[in-house]
């Protein structure tokens, strides 16, 4: 039936009688074979009989109301205050409004990031340490409340506001790419641009005093970095003016118009950052019609990330429609800034008591010679003159993105992993090696106080794994799953750290694999389901970059390549093995990885 919720969005809930008992899980598996996403149940709730009418008929009007939790488990209520505060956490983090004891945090719609966030607001609410891996295994309420019962007390560290100062010591991922900036100023490799396209008339004061607010609220837009007795610092302004430019676009023929829009936006992508000079934010205006605008913006990562994207966009659009209607905004405010979480980390850093797992964690990641992956490259990479790039695009289908996360939830693991062992055996089959390293994104956002702050929080985290093809792909997944449960545990420890350690350089990351949009759950729907290949606007950082992004009804994969090492139909082919590494997979899971063989052949300059 399609009822409504007390917010009037409607939901498809399913009124079930079983004479054995049935599974929400095995039921919503069951559908998804059938139906698409959008018609399978979002709740299900268990009857005895089904309620009839004096004529016999259904009496709609006395099924009960779902408990919104989503869940046919059993509903136990929290039994003490450690049980009824991890609810309310649980809750919060979930969107669900009511939480049972014995519910699963990933049934209810958990993944790697929000597993993070909730080891933080956990840690910060009871004082106590709980792994990533403590809470996959133990992913119920009743168990994890039993471990943090059974813990020793890790008392959470506080990020301390900063007293003001004429500058500031930079976190150790800002000095990594201060160094690339000196190294080559006129890379564009590190631009994060961005559009929203506004379907009205358009103010141009009115950007102007959002902007403004924001630079008042986020001290990111207000800083800017300079060398002071040979170390790079940052600097904060009090204020900032930032130019905002328009160009109207509205009077021209729709040809010249479409090529003239993606022009402005290659033009506002590319545009070279001083970083001695702030703001480090370009904002430009197009009018397209009168009453549609684009609103290009730029960054540069060393002040930002996705996730400060998202909160732009996110606050920018409440500030912009707050001000239209001629009220305040009233945000939360911020307890810390980028600066003082710069600060902090560099503390926790220098402290060899809570670094020691984390040092030996990664020493042992890094030890030992790391061979660049042999991809089968089109041209000679020593004949490599920049980083121009091009991306190609596929998709995989509903059923099987239902598949893949069946095949997950078995595991106890995320799509992300099965995705990431996917791709790291299929490099493996790829370029003939074992031992394969690759780069991700790190979340970096490891503290409750930091989820609302613009910054540069995010990181490369390597994951390097021996693939054997003696184990099954379950079994790969499984050893996969646990050294990414590590590497995110432990992603804030420097790399550079570990290489002095180590006495060796930088390992040659040539291939990197990200999910995009993990932060919460897209309910977009993909509308095209081919295949194309594009131009990028941006530098490239690796040879091969895999982006990933779940929707409602399918999944994207997007491969970024340098223009100066593969040819189109080289990605063509390799993206089509891969789907077909992934299908085969799916097949039988528990097949050993040897009797696996997609990849036709090594395709080599």
């Amino acid at each position: 039936m399609v009822k409504e919720n007390k917010e009037n969005e409607k939901y498809i809930c399913a009124y079930v009688v079983s004479e054995k008992g049935v599974q929400e899980l095995d039921l919503k598996s069951y559908l998804k074979e059938t139906l698409p996403e959008y018609m399978v149940p979002t709740y299900f709730v268990e009857l005895e009989k089904m309620p009839l009418t004096t004529n016999g008929k259904l009496d709609r009007r006395a099924l009960p109301e779902p408990n919104l939790d989503g869940s046919l488990t059993k509903y136990e209520a929290p039994r003490n205050e450690v049980e009824e505060t991890l609810a309310k956490i649980w809750s919060e983090l979930l969107g669900v409004e009511k939480v049972g004891i014995n519910d699963n945090f990933f049934d209810l719609g958990g993944h790697s990031l929000k597993a993070i966030t909730l080891v933080s607001r956990m840690h910060k609410e009871f004082n106590t340490q709980i792994s990533l891996s403590d809470l996959f295994n133990s992913p119920t309420i009743a168990e994890i409340s039993e471990l943090i019962n059974n813990s020793k007390v890790s008392k959470y560290c506080e990020i301390k506001r900063l007293q003001k100062q004429e500058h500031y010591e930079l976190s150790y991922a800002q000095k990594r790419l201060w160094i690339i900036n000196q190294l080559n100023p006129s890379s564009t490799a590190y631009n994060m641009p961005g559009r929203i396209t506004l379907f009205e008339k358009v103010d141009k004061s009115l950007i102007k005093k959002v902007f403004d607010t924001l630079a008042t609220r986020h001290e990111a837009f207000r800083t800017m970095f300079k060398e002071i007795d040979g170390n790079p610092v940052q600097i904060i302004n009090d204020e900032v003016d930032l130019h905002i430019d328009i160009v109207d676009l509205s009077q021209i023929n729709n040809v010249e118009q479409m090529e003239r829009r993606e022009q402005i936006y290659v033009d506002q992508a590319t545009k070279i950052f001083n970083l001695e000079l702030s703001p480090l934010i370009y904002v430009k205006l197009v009018k397209i019609k009168e009453e549609e605008y684009d609103m290009l913006f730029s960054m540069h990562h060393i002040i930002s990330d996705g996730t400060s994207m998202e909160i732009l966009k996110k606050e920018f659009a409440l500030m912009y429609n707050a001000y239209k209607q001629g009220e305040e905004i009233n945000l939360e405010p911020l307890k810390v800034q980028y600066k003082d979480f710069a600060s902090w980390q560099n503390k926790l850093i220098q402290d060899e008591v809570n670094i020691k797992a984390a040092k030996e964690f990664w020493c042992r990641q890094l030890s030992g010679k790391v061979q660049a992956l042999n991809l089968p490259f089109s041209y000679e990479p020593s004949n490599l003159k920049n980083n121009n790039s091009a991306g190609y695009r596929c998709v995989i289908k509903e059923t099987h993105k239902n598949k893949l996360k069946e095949l997950a939830r078995e595991n106890n693991t995320s799509l992300f992993v099965v995705l990431l062992t996917t791709f790291k055996f299929f490099l493996a089959d790829l370029t003939g090696q074992k031992d394969i390293l690759i780069g991700t994104a790190g979340f970096g956002r490891n503290h409750e106080d930091l989820k609302n702050v613009i910054g540069y929080f995010i990181n490369t985290t390597i994951l390097r794994n021996e693939i054997s093809t003696e184990e099954s792909f379950v079994d790969l997944l499984k050893r996969i799953n646990g050294n990414v449960l590590k590497a995110l545990e432990h992603q804030n420890y420097p790399i550079e750290l570990t290489l002095d350690e180590l006495k060796i350089s930088y390992p040659k990351i040539s291939a990197f694999f990200n999910m995009l949009n993990m932060g919460e759950s897209n309910s977009e729907y993909i509308e095209d389901f081919g295949t194309y290949s594009i131009e990028k606007v941006q530098d490239v950082k690796f040879d091969i970059v895999w982006y990933v992004t779940e929707y409602a009804n399918g999944i994207e994969i997007m491969c970024d390549y340098l223009i100066g090492l593969f040819e189109a139909s080289r990605i063509e082919s390799i993206m089509g093995e891969y789907l077909k590494t992934l299908e085969k997979l799916l097949e039988n899971p528990n097949k050993l990885l040897k009797e696996f063989k997609v990849v036709t052949k090594k395709r080599k300059i």
